[in-house]
């Protein structure tokens, strides 16, 4: 695992994940995501912020090691 989600709390097995670190850190690479798959500015805005509401929808039952490949994928879905 990468150093920097070591630091952010990147395994939440024990809990739920530090939404805000995740957003701090993560947010600008989801809204890249989001923006590359849907070409607008404004749609790419509102599925980045389902991407984290749908961390905090999983809250506590969410096990992930690397919070970076898990918003990339639940952003490209988002997005599809």
């Amino acid at each position: 695992m990468p150093a920097d989600e070591r630091q952010t709390g990147g395994s939440s097995s024990l809990g739920t994940p530090d939404l805000n670190a995740w957003y701090q850190q993560y947010g600008p690479m989801v809204y890249r995501r989001c923006r590359a798959l849907l070409k607008n500015d404004e749609e790419a805005s509102e599925a980045m912020q389902d991407v984290f509401v749908e961390v905090l929808r999983r809250g506590d039952r969410l096990a992930v090691e690397t919070p970076s490949s898990f918003l990339y994928r639940t952003a490209t879905n988002v997005s599809l």
